[in-house]
C-alpha cells in the first residue's frame, strides 16, 4: 500500500472499522500522520468528521466512537500549519449543519470551532462527559493563535459559551462558598474542590483562547465590547485575575477607540469599521506575556480498558460467529459503559 491508496480505503470513517484502523495509523506510524495533515484538501477527511461528531452529539449516540473523532480533530489541532490552512479554506452547503442552516462563507477552521463549540455546550448542559469537554477545549486552545477574521457567528458563539462556563464557575465558587461557611461531610467537600478545580481549567483555557484570538478578529472584539461584564467574576480569583486583567485591557482599550469616535447611535458596521482600524495602533507590549497554552494527545496507560471492549463490541455486532451472551463476559465492560452513558443522559 502506499499512503495515499491507504488514505483513500480508510477515510470512510462512519464506518467503524476504519475509524479504528485509521486511529491506529494516525498515533502509531508518524509517515501516515503527516501525509494526511500535508494533504492540500484537508476537507477531504476533515468535513466528514466534523459531521460525524455534529451528528453524534445531536443524537447522543455512540460515544465510543465520537471519542476517537476527537482525538482525531486534537490530533490535527496540535499542527500550527495545518490550523493555518484550514483557516484559508472556505465551505459551503453545509445541510447537516442545522444550527444555523444558511450558514455561508465560513472557513473549515471556523466551522471546526463551531463544531467543538456546540460540543462543549450540549456536554455543559446535558451529558457532563469530563473527557468529551476536555478533549474539545484543548482543541479549541490549540486553534486560537490561527484564528483571523472569523465569521461573526463563530465569534458570537465563541463568546455565548464563554458566558455559559462562566456561569457554571459562577455557580460552582457559590457553592464553595456556603460549603465553606457551614459544616459539611468530607466527600462532599471532595466533589466541590474537583469540580472547581475543574471549571478554573476551564475558565483559564476560555479566556487564553479569547485573548490570543482578539489581535486579528474585529469580530470577536465587537462580540466581547457587548459582553464585557462577563470577566467581573474572575477578577478575584488569583489563578485567573492577570488574565482577565489583560482582557479587560484589550476591551478597554477598543471601547476607548469607539467612544471617542463620538456616533450617535453606531451601526455594527461602523463599530467592527473603528474597530479595525485601532487593531493597526494596538500593541500587545502593555499586557502580561503568558505561555502559550499547547495541548497535545497523548494515549493513556489504561486505554486498552476503552478500546478492547469496544472492538469485542465490534467483532460481536459485525460477524457471523454465534456468541452466547449469558457466556460473552468479555462484553460485559462494553455494556457497563453504554449503560453508564445512558444513566447519565436520563439524570441530565
Amino acid at each position: 500500500f502506499t499512503l495515499t491508496s491507504l488514505f483513500l480505503r480508510l477515510r470512510s470513517l462512519a464506518i467503524e472499522e476504519r475509524t479504528l484502523l485509521f486511529y491506529l495509523f494516525l498515533v502509531e506510524n508518524e509517515s501516515f500522520r503527516v501525509y494526511v495533515l500535508s494533504r492540500s484538501d484537508p476537507e477531504t477527511i476533515y468535513i466528514p468528521i466534523l459531521k460525524l461528531v455534529y451528528e453524534s452529539i445531536e443524537g447522543k449516540t455512540n460515544y465510543s466512537q465520537l471519542y476517537i473523532f476527537l482525538i482525531f480533530i486534537l490530533i490535527f489541532s496540535q499542527d500550527d500549519i495545518f490550523n493555518e490552512s484550514i483557516q484559508k479554506f472556505n465551505v459551503t452547503n453545509l445541510t447537516w449543519f442545522t444550527e444555523r442552516p444558511l450558514l455561508k462563507n465560513v472557513t473549515l477552521g471556523g466551522l471546526t470551532m463551531l463544531v467543538l463549540l456546540r460540543a462543549v455546550q450540549v456536554n455543559l448542559t446535558n451529558h457532563k462527559d469530563a473527557y468529551l469537554h476536555t478533549n474539545c477545549m484543548a482543541s479549541i486552545a490549540n486553534m486560537s493563535n490561527s484564528m483571523m477574521d472569523i465569521h461573526p457567528y463563530v465569534a458570537q458563539r465563541i463568546v455565548s459559551v464563554f458566558e455559559l462556563i462562566s456561569k457554571r464557575y459562577q455557580k460552582i465558587a457559590s457553592r464553595v462558598a456556603d460549603n465553606n461557611s457551614s459544616l459539611q461531610q468530607q466527600p462532599v467537600r471532595v466533589h466541590l474542590t474537583c469540580s472547581t478545580t475543574s471549571s478554573i481549567e476551564d475558565s483559564k483555557s476560555t479566556l487564553s483562547t479569547l485573548e490570543s484570538g482578539n489581535y486579528h478578529n474585529p469580530q470577536l472584539v465587537y462580540a466581547l465590547l457587548l459582553k464585557r461584564e462577563v470577566f467581573a467574576v474572575y477578577r478575584l480569583n488569583a489563578r485567573l485575575s492577570e488574565l482577565v486583567a489583560n482582557l479587560e485591557s484589550i476591551i478597554n482599550y477598543f471601547h476607548a477607540r469607539v467612544s471617542e469616535a463620538n456616533l450617535r447611535a453606531p451601526s455594527t458596521s461602523e463599530v467592527l469599521e473603528i474597530i479595525d482600524l485601532a487593531t493597526r495602533t494596538w500593541t500587545p507590549d502593555r499586557l502580561k506575556s503568558f505561555p502559550e497554552l499547547k495541548f497535545q494527545y497523548a494515549e493513556e496507560l489504561d486505554s486498552q480498558q476503552f478500546f478492547c471492549p469496544y472492538v469485542w463490541a465490534l467483532v460481536h455486532r459485525r460477524t457471523f460467529i454465534y456468541w452466547n451472551d449469558e457466556k460473552a463476559h468479555i462484553l460485559d465492560e462494553y455494556r457497563l459503559q453504554q449503560q453508564e452513558q445512558d444513566s447519565a443522559n436520563d439524570i441530565a
